[in-house]
């Protein structure tokens, strides 16, 4: 996913269509147990513009890598960006290891237009909450 994220894209993008099932995603997971903690992740942040309506936006991710481990990658420091009237181009690649259906990763890049304020090159791992503590 490549995007120039401008400052009138805040807050304009819309949460994940539970009707769009991404790779690895089973219906099993769309109960309140959950045991693998899943989410439909935007790989564009919703709140930089990122379309929740596209499936082309959505990964399955483990819900420590989406929150607070993407956000605080990456998401805020370009949402504070952004705010301030900074252009930021913004890439997210999801990384799969053979044939798996669910991502290892998220390969983020992010660097400002406008200034020298972003800076990005960062890898978030895409593992249950367990495997990281």
């Amino acid at each position: 996913m490549n995007a120039m994220i401008t400052p009138e894209m805040y807050q304009t993008g819309t949460d994940a269509n539970s009707s769009i099932l991404p790779t690895g995603w089973s219906k099993s997971n769309q109960n309140d147990s959950n045991p693998k903690q899943l989410n439909r992740g935007h790989l564009l942040a919703d709140v930089l513009g990122g379309s929740g309506e596209d499936w082309r936006n959505l990964v399955t991710l483990y819900r420590n890598a989406n929150y607070p481990a993407m956000y605080f990658a990456s998401e805020y420091i370009v949402s504070e960006a952004i705010q301030s009237g900074t252009t930021v181009r913004y890439r997210v690649t999801p990384l799969f290891k053979d044939n798996e259906l669910i991502c290892e990763g998220l390969h983020i890049m992010a660097k400002s237009v406008d200034d020298d304020s972003v800076d990005l090159n960062v890898y978030v791992f895409n593992e249950p909450k367990d495997a990281v503590d």
